[in-house]
């Protein structure tokens, strides 16, 4: 068989007329992509287009009302969203979720030990931080992952003490410590200063340098246009265009959706 003949390996994830329907309220509508593995891919859209309630579908945190999502071939539509880092997805939040009761490194060990398809209380690890129990695996992934995000010196600090910035540093050690292959990057940058927002997004092109995919919802078009790969647009629940992001922003579709929203549109 020649490499012409054998069959193009499945997409690390696809979906196929993804829906989601709140009430009678159309947030996502029959959308249908293809991520590649180790391409840093950017979601933009105008406010209230549907890319949160996308990647909550993706993370299996809503319901889908039609659709297949697929995770390298495998149809993962209906399963738990508890068993979602165990497959290779990961994520992080539009708002900070940080738990103040725990330092930073018991922080990313949460999403270190969530990959087996555990769900902790806080109460557990409240006990379990006091006896002194924890793994060595989830040990050393938590600060594999801190150290990667540049953070291993503040192991021990209180989340609540941290800037912003390093805040976000922290959500993102946590997501990358379940070790996954897709890592889905929600409003990452937000609230952050210009040499934050650079550092961040360094941090996401390493990581897809090393082989993991990324997936990045951002509202900094002239950011997210500079260091995707590939780009999607949503307006209204569609996905109105895809592909080259420079190509993507001149399309008109595009233009239309952002006229009279103020937003600086790269061109």
């Amino acid at each position: 068989m020649t490499a012409t003949d054998a069959a193009d390996p499945p997409a690390l994830l696809e979906t196929k007329g993804l829906s989601v329907t709140f009430g009678g309220v159309k947030a996502v509508v029959g959308v249908s992509l293809c991520l590649e593995p180790g391409k840093l891919y950017g979601l933009v859209g105008p406010n209230g287009s549907g890319k949160t309630t996308f990647l909550n579908a993706l993370s299996r945190l809503v319901h889908t009302s039609g659709g297949q999502m697929l995770f390298n071939g495998s149809d993962y539509t209906r399963i738990a969203d508890t068993a979602v880092a165990s497959i290779g997805i990961s994520r992080t939040f539009q708002s900070i979720r940080l738990l103040s009761q725990l330092n930073v490194l018991e922080n990313v060990q949460l999403g270190a030990d969530s990959v087996g398809g555990r769900k902790r209380t806080l109460d557990w690890w409240i006990g379990r931080r006091a006896a002194g129990r924890e793994t060595r695996d989830v040990a050393n992934r938590a600060m594999e992952a801190l150290d990667r995000v540049g953070l291993s010196a503040l192991e021990k600090r209180n989340p609540a003490t941290l800037s912003y910035g390093l805040q976000r540093r922290v959500e993102v050690a946590r997501a990358i410590a379940m070790k996954p292959r897709l890592l889905l990057l929600d409003e990452p940058t937000a609230g952050m200063r210009e040499d934050e927002r650079t550092e961040l997004m360094e941090l996401s092109q390493s990581l897809v340098a090393d082989g993991m995919t990324v997936l990045v919802v951002d509202h900094n078009l002239r950011m997210i246009t500079s260091i995707s790969e590939h780009l999607f647009v949503m307006h209204f629940g569609n996905l109105i265009a895809s592909g080259n992001p420079h190509d993507v922003m001149r399309q008109p579709d595009v233009q239309v959706a952002y006229i009279g929203r103020g937003a600086d549109v790269p061109v």
